[in-house]
């Protein structure tokens, strides 16, 4: 629901809410409303009794009745993934399960995806889950405990899992629904880590609960010449499977970027169609063509003293870069830091910069996603995007 505050601080942002949940129902369902939308959020917010039940009752009356005959927990009901609430159930256990195993929450049977929603929101078990995953390569997700740099840890963690090769690319981009607490797509991306970390891909028409289930499936498939369950190849969208699924809402995100892996790919040809996206980190830009660049648009830079030095560090706090995009876009981006005087307050304008950027199809994937690395002044990958945004801009050169 577009407009909604998910966590109101005061009275005006819990109005806000009333009103909007009143429109969206009016608009459903015509004057079944006893009053008007201002009177009746007035009564709730003064926790009127007989307007808040009876409001309850109309709602209530308004929609069909359905029977939850198998006890499907609430937040499993009518999920967006395209299995049967049975399946779901099983899904969370086996994901929970999976969780367990690796030490990341403790070992309780009774621990169900609403127990570690917060941990998932705040971007602290995604960032332990990176950590884990990347093992055999020595990385490590850092978390912030402030409250600014929840959403940057949960970009952190996703940063990580993209340079994953195998893991499913179905939700991937998904950084702003984990935020706002969306469980479909929390079990989604938790199912496929899951797949990545068993070393397998699954193609069954029901979702993966784990190699050992899978193992038993096979084994108990009379027929030897029945394909294997372990196929290293992508889900056929024509089949209606999860990875047909949309890997965000269009009001989320300018544009996702799904990537496939055909079944009879080597490892060689997957490492050569990820160079594709990410740009070969071996080519030298011309940082003095940059500079030029850049001062004919109308920009003012630093030029180094001496050749040791680099225009790098200029743009760490996100505000060059929005003046860049100013005069490219000819039009004043809102909402910048003009002094930023905090890492979250130069994450921020470097955020809205590749906001925009992801609206140019050809700018290369690991710019888009690279905050911490342009904030860290990491020169291969700031005089990279200069280069891609230079390109993406002909007409400006």
């Amino acid at each position: 629901m577009k407009g909604k505050i998910v966590n109101p601080i005061n009275v005006l942002q819990a109005q806000n809410n009333i009103l909007l949940g009143l429109q969206v129902f009016e608009r459903v369902h015509p004057n079944e409303l006893p009053s008007t939308h201002e009177q009746i959020a007035e009564e709730i917010l003064r926790g009127k009794h007989n307007t808040i039940w009876g409001l309850l009752s109309i709602i209530h009356n308004s929609y069909p009745q359905t029977v939850n005959h198998n006890d499907i927990p609430l937040h499993l009901l009518h999920t967006g993934l395209p299995y049967e609430a049975k399946e779901t159930v099983k899904l969370e256990r086996s994901v929970i399960k999976w969780l367990q195993s690796l030490r990341l929450i403790k070992n309780d049977p009774s621990i169900s995806l609403l127990d570690i929603e917060s941990d998932i929101r705040s971007g602290k078990l995604l960032c332990d889950l990176a950590t884990v995953l990347h093992k055999n390569r020595g990385k490590v997700c850092k978390i912030s405990q402030t409250k600014l740099s929840t959403f940057e840890n949960i970009r952190r963690a996703f940063e990580l899992f993209r340079e994953l090769l195998h893991v499913e690319r179905r939700f991937l981009w998904s950084e702003k629904q984990i935020y706002k607490g969306d469980r479909d797509v929390m079990l989604g991306l938790l199912e496929d880590l899951h797949k990545f970390d068993d070393k397998v891909k699954w193609n069954g028409p029901g979702p993966y609960y784990g190699k050992y289930e899978i193992m038993k499936l096979k084994t108990s498939n009379s027929r030897s010449h029945t394909p294997s369950l372990l196929q290293y190849g992508a889900i056929n969208p024509d089949k209606g499977h999860l990875n047909s699924i949309p890997l965000m809402k269009s009001e989320d995100v300018s544009i996702a970027y799904p990537i496939s892996y055909s079944s009879n790919r080597t490892q060689n040809e997957l490492q050569k169609q990820n160079k594709s996206f990410t740009g070969n980190k071996n080519k030298v830009h011309d940082e003095k063509k940059l500079i030029d660049w850049i001062k004919k648009l109308g920009v003012k830079i630093k030029v180094p003293l001496c050749s040791s030095e680099s225009i790098c560090d200029q743009f760490r706090d996100g505000v060059l870069l929005v003046r860049v995009l100013e005069k490219l876009e000819r039009k004043a981006i809102r909402g910048i830091c003009e002094h930023p005087k905090s890492s979250a307050h130069s994450l921020h304008n470097i955020h809205k910069v590749l906001d925009i950027l992801k609206l140019k199809k050809t700018i290369p994937i690991n710019y888009l996603y690279s905050e911490t690395e342009i904030f860290k002044g990491n020169k291969s990958i700031i005089l990279g995007l200069l280069t891609s945004i230079k390109l993406s801009y002909p007409l400006n050169k």
